[in-house]
């Protein structure tokens, strides 16, 4: 249902307004039509006259258009239509004023009638419509009082400065006010909105009938105010002007027209949603921002809890509809609007809600958010109510009938839109499937390894996949127009041709040909074929596998196989392969041969008989019954390894010893084979009994031999003891001389015996360098020498690591500085103090500093110490904490078949006449002795060209002496 608009509203009721309110003066324009009609009537009767016609019909046509004349416009408009009409017929009917007249007596008796008549025709049609106001002015009061105090409308009196002078019934109701009350007020004080010098102006220019129309609010006595249409005329009372105020109470007016708005912007979210949460959404905010409702939300029954769930609201600032729950069932939150709505599947309308005993649970709620009324209403799918559309309202009794059949309507396109929009989506999800089922037949199609093609009887290709076009070479619009047999050599056409019937005619159908690419390469594929029938029509469905690996592989089996023959037969061993079922049975050239045969396709002609020809026993003379016989054994499962029989030929005179070993293999499910190799030992036999004859006398020898060898490595081992103690004792002996070279070499050079030239300070500089030299090479000679004679003594102290090796650092900085080298020093901060013997310690570090700068020309050398944490190994014994100290170069770096010889004493890497680094290969060797005696040990790792690092690890905390 639709209203008309509201502009067509306004002009009916102005149309209405303004006959109703028309003034009856002498200046109606009534006058002017009638009197031209009543003028026709009488010359219609001057022309009967004449002609002496029978003049009542003109008579009585007069007669009504006077009657008619003074119901339209009053009395006083027939008077003068009549008068106008006597003086028009006068000029017509009397002479010498017209010359055409009937004559002077009978115009004049035409002319009195004609004027009584209208005269009193005019006055008895007044009288009878209660025009005698003159004669009974309280009686017209009356009548009047009683049609405007039973106006819809409210009406005011008032005059030209805007003081009310009269008012009817329906004024007093509306505003609140006494008859009394409101004659003591003006417009303004009613009226809000109301621009009252602007109005008495446009008062004074008013014309009869003129109408002013004006949108205002009429203020209540409580101070409320609602909206109104007030229409102002100007009126004739007791011959004075005065304005007639009509005032139509436009609320549910503009309450309809809000809704009406509502509803067509919720025609268009209906147009143009493209799902269902859309569609809510947009519904719920149009009903609050165009329908000028407080808010709207629609709740969505939960199948399985019962509870309507939110799924749009607008206007709720407060978070109302999620704060509360509202179910579709009996129990107590489910009989509020929202569940009644969704149970009874009819609208609930609570105008009152305050007073409503179905929101008792929720009033406090409603009360605090300005909720006053409420339409709550059912919302279907199908035949199912699924929803409830609830709107609320802050004014008391808002929903009324045309509200609430706007609303129903609302809800109803509602559930007529979410229909569409489920089967909308039920086909959407089924072209989606389709789509998918068909993107996923696709992809299968295009992911199978091979090639897939359909094609009907004709030959016309329906569809294929990726894979043909790729292993083909032809585009698709290419293979659009060819045949089958066009992929393959014209050789290969005629068995290909076969196939294919043979699929139409039997269903199903396959084989081997070679596949021509347009490029013209070949390559092997299966083809397998399967009848199918497509919209009545029997068409090809098949798949191509490559089987080139597989032609491949058979191939490369046969070969394999011919190998395997051609290893078998030529074996230099004896071999037997069989079947536990006896189905297959080889013996190879060489097993035939040991068993004495020289015509081996005798020999092979008689295998199945060896029982009969072979006798079989132990090495002790024990026969062996046939089953026990090793190929017997081997057949059932029993492995054979290194059996030793003495087998005897029946036939002819030939007696061997032959060792077997045998072994069943699983070569598929549930099949086996058995394989036996056989070798001649008698030759092996009886050297080993030549061998016994003669280990008695060789053990004899041995073992004077062995006493010989004792007594040289006793007298070597005394020897070395005593060198080694020899030099240990003679280290004073050795270094008193030197260290006396040294010292009068430097008192020397400092010039404290005199000066010296600059020949004799380079002579002494290369004496103190060469004792000093050689110095080194005897302290090494001797710490080697004391650490293999036992004597180097190992003591414990505690000591601060940090300055340990600050200090050794420092000691080489000179050597790394003549050579422009950097030397870093990086220490764990978790490192403080450690307990060993701190000159050896030292002695370690300072040899191994001292070799990398010996062997870097550019670079730098990096001497890094780290703390290893006490741990678990992996034998469950505990590994104390330890000490990893790397001294890392960009030296000239060490070979990797050199660093198995890094540590041996007495070995140089660079060795030999161009040797370019002194040294006597013993600080390698130490430094590993020290590490031993230390408890710890010494690595090395290097890259050629690149530079060494070794890695010295050593307990934290040493125990013992040693």
């Amino acid at each position: 249902m639709r209203l008309p608009p509201v502009s067509a509203i306004q002009r009916g009721r102005r149309m209405l307004t303004a006959k109703a309110l028309q003034p009856r003066g002498w200046a109606s324009w009534w006058a002017y039509p009638y009197t031209v009609v009543l003028t026709l009537t009488a010359l219609w009767l001057q022309l009967a006259l004449r002609a002496g016609e029978d003049p009542s019909p003109m008579l009585m046509a007069f007669v009504v258009s006077i009657l008619l004349g003074t119901h339209a416009g009053g009395w006083r408009t027939g008077m003068l239509a009549t008068l106008l009409a006597c003086l028009l017929a006068a000029y017509c009917l009397l002479p010498p004023l017209h010359r055409p007249a009937i004559g002077t007596t009978p115009g004049l008796w035409a002319l009195v009638w004609l004027g009584l008549s209208g005269a009193i025709a005019s006055a008895l049609l007044a009288a009878a419509r209660g025009s005698g106001t003159s004669t009974n002015p309280g009686a017209g009061e009356a009548r009047f009082r009683a049609y405007v105090d039973q106006a819809a409308d409210a009406m005011f009196v008032h005059d030209a400065a805007g003081r009310l002078t009269d008012v009817n019934r329906q004024a007093c109701v509306a505003l609140g006010h006494t008859r009394e009350q409101l004659l003591r007020l003006d417009l303004s004080q009613v009226m809000q909105g109301f621009d009252l010098p602007r109005a008495r102006q446009a008062w004074q220019e008013m014309q009869p009938g003129q109408l002013l129309t004006q949108q205002v609010r009429l203020r209540r006595r409580d101070g409320s105010a609602f909206p109104a249409e007030v229409r102002v005329g100007c009126i004739e009372l007791d011959d004075q002007r005065s304005y007639l105020a009509m005032a139509r109470d436009t609320t549910e007016l503009h309450r309809m027209t809000r809704l009406y708005d509502a509803l067509s912007q919720v025609n268009q979210a209906i147009v143009w949603s493209r799902n269902r949460q859309e569609l809510l959404d947009k519904t719920c905010e149009v009903l609050v921002r165009h329908g000028k409702l407080h808010m709207a939300w629609v709740g969505w029954e939960d199948p399985a809890t019962h509870r309507l769930v939110p799924a749009a609201v607008f206007g709720d600032e407060s978070a109302y509809v999620q704060s509360v729950e509202v179910y579709s069932d009996d129990r107590p939150e489910g009989r509020g609007p929202s569940g009644t709505a969704f149970r009874s599947n009819r609208p609930y309308i609570s105008n009152r809600m305050l007073d409503d005993p179905l929101v008792r649970l929720w009033r406090a709620d409603i009360e605090r958010r300005g909720f006053r009324s409420s339409a709550s209403f059912p919302v279907r799918m199908g035949d199912e109510v699924c929803a409830v559309l609830s709107v609320y309202s802050d004014e008391p009794e808002f929903f009324q009938d045309r509200e609430i059949a706007l609303l129903e309507e609302t809800a109803g396109d509602l559930s007529f839109t979410l229909d569409t929009l489920a089967r909308e989506e039920q086909k959407q999800a089924a072209d989606a499937r389709a789509r998918s089922e068909k993107l996923f037949s696709d992809s299968m199609i295009d992911s199978m390894p091979g090639i897939v093609y359909f094609y009907d009887e004709a030959g016309t290709f329906l569809r294929w996949n990726k894979n043909f076009e790729r292993a083909s070479g032809y585009s698709a619009e290419e293979i659009t127009g060819m045949r089958p047999l066009e992929f393959f050599a014209p050789e290969d056409r005629a068995l290909l041709q076969e196939r294919i019937a043979e699929v139409f005619a039997h269903g199903e159908s396959s084989v081997e040909a070679p596949f021509l690419s347009k490029s013209g390469a070949s390559t092997h594929y299966l083809f397998t074929g399967r009848r199918v029938v497509l919209e009545g029509k029997a068409c090809l469905v098949g798949m191509g596998i490559d089987i080139t690996e597989r032609k491949r592989a058979e191939a490369a089996w046969r070969e394999a196989e011919e190998r395997l023959e051609l290893v078998v037969e030529h074996l230099g061993e004896g071999l037997v392969i069989a079947a536990p079922d006896d189905s297959l049975l080889h013996w190879n050239p060489e097993s035939l041969r040991l068993l004495g045969f020289t015509d081996l396709h005798e020999a092979r002609r008689r295998q199945r008989e060896f029982g009969d020809i072979f006798e079989t026993s132990t090495l002790d003379g024990v026969r062996l019954d046939p089953a026990q016989w090793p190929l017997a054994r081997t057949r059932r499962g029993d492995p054979v390894e290194g059996l030793e029989l003495r087998v005897r030929r029946r036939d002819i005179p030939w007696d061997r010893l032959i060792s077997f070993n045998g072994r069943r293999v699983e070569y598929g499910e549930g099949k086996y084979l058995a394989f036996m190799t056989l070798n001649d030992i008698t030759d092996r036999k009886q050297a080993e009994r030549a061998l016994l004859e003669s280990h008695d006398e060789l053990e004899v020898r041995i073992a004077e031999r062995t006493r010989d060898l004792q007594s040289a490595l006793v007298a070597a081992e005394a020897a070395d003891r005593v060198k080694s103690a020899f030099l240990a004792t003679m280290s004073h002996e050795l270094r008193t001389p030197l260290n006396s070279i040294i010292g009068f070499t430097g008192i020397l050079l400092q010039e404290l015996a005199g000066p010296l030239n600059e020949e004799q300070t380079k002579q002494l500089g290369m004496v103190r360098g060469s004792a000093r030299h050689l110095l080194d090479l005897i302290s090494d000679v001797l710490d080697i020498s004391k650490i293999e004679a036992g004597q180097m003594e190992v003591r414990n102290e505690t000591f601060d690591l940090h300055e340990s090796l600050e200090q050794v650092v420092a000691s080489v900085r000179p050597m790394a500085g003549k050579k422009q080298l950097s030397v870093a020093l990086d220490i764990d901060p978790a490192l403080r103090e450690m307990t060993s013997d701190r000159r050896r310690v030292e002695q370690v570090l300072l040899n191994l500093l001292n070799n990398a700068i010996k062997f870097t020309e550019r670079g730098g050398v990096a001497l890094r110490a780290r703390l290893l944490p006490a741990t678990a190994a992996a034998d469950g014994a505990a590994r104390m904490a330890q000490v990893c100290m790397q001294i890392s170069d960009t030296g000239i770096g060490i070979h990797a078949d050199d660093l198995q010889k890094l540590f041996q004493p007495f070995h140089q890497i660079d060795s030999g006449l161009t040797r370019q680094h002194e040294g006597t290969g013993l600080g390698l060797a130490i430094c590993r002795r020290l590490s031993f005696l230390l408890g710890g040990d010494i690595d090395a790792s290097s890259i050629w060209g690149e530079g060494s690092t070794f890695t010295v690890t050593l307990p934290l905390n040493r125990t013992g002496r040693t």
